[in-house]
């Protein structure tokens, strides 16, 4: 430990300057330093690399939630896969409130009357999760189907959307028996 303590401070000592700036989440570092040896240059050069990368992989993938509710999907599709005409189909999207407020859903609007939706009234709490049940009618549709469900709500990232997929293949023919 004293061996780095001791290293830190040689390379601290042909500094002049360390500033260090924000821009957008981003920290950048400034090296100023006096006329050294390549050495030394290469040294600083080296520390202000590392510093930089570790910075920008602590903020990669980390999303930057505002303050308010929020509201987060588990899956925000879900495909049926092929069903036969006048078939019913059911799927519960799961989501959390992971905003910093209570999350009340005021509408939840489906593009067709063959899709149903059933949804909490009640405010969740942050950290809280419930369920949107969707419920997809194939009767009278045939071929590809996309479903979006709206929900409406108080969040940060109001609206949100969500969407069932599936193939709705014809029924099968009806075979009448004693037909020779």
């Amino acid at each position: 430990m004293t061996n780095q303590k001791e290293n830190w401070t040689e390379i601290a000592s042909f500094v002049d300057t360390i500033e260090i700036l924000t821009d957008n989440g981003r920290v950048y570092f400034s090296f100023v330093f006096e006329q050294k040896s390549n050495k030394m240059k290469r040294s600083i050069f080296i520390l202000a690399l590392v510093l930089s990368t570790m910075t920008t992989w602590a903020q990669e993938g980390a999303e930057v939630i505002p303050a308010g509710p929020h509201i987060s999907f588990i899956t925000s599709s879900y495909d049926f896969g092929d069903i036969t005409q006048g078939d019913k189909v059911n799927y519960t999207f799961e989501f959390t409130n992971d905003g910093n407020q209570p999350l009340l859903l005021s509408n939840v609007q489906t593009t067709c009357g063959c899709t149903a939706s059933s949804w909490p009234r009640e405010a969740i709490a942050p950290g809280e999760s419930s369920k949107i049940d969707v419920t997809f009618n194939s009767r009278g549709k045939i071929g590809h189907q996309n479903k979006v469900i709206t929900i409406t709500s108080n969040a940060s990232n109001n609206p949100e959307r969500v969407k069932i997929v599936t193939n709705v293949l014809p029924p099968a023919p009806i075979s009448e028996e004693g037909d020779s």
